[in-house]
């Protein structure tokens, strides 16, 4: 039989000659670690392990505690916080009692409130926790139970420091009076996204016009646009405007004009009401208007009013020429282009293009392999190059890109979108450093801003 200091001889927790110290690491238990150790520990924990650890002993309950105050998002899209329990034949439901265990430990604390991307929820599992949480900076409805999101924005009614707020189709049940109030009350609100609502417009004369920052409006419909238009006129900090399916009466009798606006987005609308409505623009930079019914006279005329741009998205504008590429180069500061799905370019717009861009979305495109070539061989700062679904490039496109980039003056790596193409990384035998294969490459038209 082995002695106990045989036993640590064998199996040495680190390397050191003195017995005694070996003695008192291997008796080391974690209630001997000090209060901040301990709390420490606790920050890497889910909150239901949270819960569990509070009922060993009374030094691990107050040690909890602080947790909770630190407690700022309750989201319920973080699976790996096991607020979500998946249920296949029924889809994505709350653990409704550990949202409760836990909206009754934090709710005084909370900052962020993501109630999205869940199939159903019952009321009560929060909303009763909802009338005291005074501290709520950012909400966030769930778009497929519109009535909960009412409930919730009743009880949101009394709330002051809101300063980003998602509501997502409420059509149904939300009137202006109850936007009106809410507006009225939270006046540090830079942030509002509407999804799915039909309304008056009279709420949006309300907005803390001084702090608005961001207005996302998507299938959004308004009886009187002229509230909307006040609104973009006069915010003098709203940067970003994102219009995504909107009708064609508020189209018509919008006149965006702002020179402090230097996002628009304004997506997918309906053919026949588009661009017209830009008027004052002077300082925009980043423009999307992907998905439209744009033709090279109304792109001219935007080229001309925003001479500012440096990132630009017309991707399945089909009705666009290869005239449209060459009027593109008036635009100085480009750094971002998106032409993807646009089949009437050929290779001879393509070469057209002067810019030395950042980035450059041709997915989907009939170009050659020649001229794509000739345009990585030009723009020297090309840092992302999207070439999903070209069925036409094969992997012997791979290996004249890395020369091509290796030459260059600055050693730029190039990131190149592949998804969809018969290019395969594992049948290319040259490598380089300089050049990453990816499936699928994302882009935030705020970055070339």
């Amino acid at each position: 039989m082995s002695t106990r200091s045989e036993t640590l001889e064998r199996t040495p927790l680190y390397e050191t000659t003195d017995k005694s110290e070996l003695r008192v690491a291997c008796s080391l238990q974690i209630t001997s670690l000090n209060d901040d150790c301990l709390q420490h520990i606790l920050s890497f924990l889910n909150s239901s392990d949270v819960l569990n650890v509070e009922l060993v002993c009374r030094r691990f309950n107050l040690m909890s505690q602080e947790f909770w105050r630190t407690f700022r998002t309750f989201d319920v899209t973080r699976e790996q916080l096991d607020f979500v329990s998946v249920d296949r034949p029924k889809g994505r439901n709350i653990n409704v009692p550990l949202c409760q265990a836990i909206f009754a430990k934090c709710w005084n604390n909370l900052t962020k409130i993501n109630l999205s991307r869940v199939e159903r929820f019952e009321s009560r599992t929060v909303m009763d926790y909802l009338d005291n949480c005074h501290s709520v900076t950012d909400f966030f409805t769930n778009e497929r139970a519109p009535n909960e999101s009412f409930i919730c924005l009743e009880k949101l009614a009394d709330c002051e420091n809101i300063e980003e707020l998602w509501l997502c189709r409420c059509m149904i049940v939300v009137s202006d009076e109850n936007l009106k109030e809410l507006f009225q009350r939270n006046k540090k609100l830079r942030f509002l996204f509407l999804n799915n609502y039909r309304l008056i417009g009279e709420c949006l004369s309300h907005l803390p016009l001084n702090k608005l920052e961001s207005l996302f409006l998507i299938r959004c419909s308004w009886k009187e646009p002229e509230y909307l238009n006040s609104v973009i006129r006069r915010a003098p900090y709203l940067d970003t405007l994102n219009f995504h399916n909107l009708d064609y009466f508020c189209l018509n009798n919008l006149k965006i004009s702002s020179r402090c606006l230097k996002q628009l987005n304004v997506v997918h609308v309906w053919r026949g009401a588009f661009i017209p409505f830009i008027d004052n623009l002077d300082n925009l930079t980043a423009l999307n208007c992907s998905f439209n019914s744009l033709d090279d006279l109304n792109l001219r005329k935007i080229i001309q009013k925003c001479t500012k741009l440096t990132a630009l998205d017309i991707s399945l504008n089909v009705d666009l020429t290869n005239v449209s590429l060459g009027n593109l180069n008036s635009l100085k500061h480009l750094k971002y282009l998106g032409i993807a799905c646009i089949e009437s370019f050929t290779d001879a717009g393509l070469l057209l293009l002067n810019h030395n861009l950042q980035s450059l979305n041709v997915a989907k495109t009939a170009f050659s392999k020649g001229a794509i070539l000739t345009v990585v061989k030009r723009m020297q700062s090309l840092e992302r190059l999207d070439i999903a679904y070209c069925k036409q490039l094969k992997n012997d496109f791979v290996e004249p890109v890395m020369d091509l980039v290796e030459l260059r003056r600055n050693p730029i790596p190039l990131n190149i979108g592949i998804r969809g193409t018969s290019i395969s990384e594992m049948k290319i035998k040259v490598k380089s450093p300089l050049v990453r294969l990816t499936p699928e490459l994302n882009t935030n038209l705020k970055k070339y801003c």
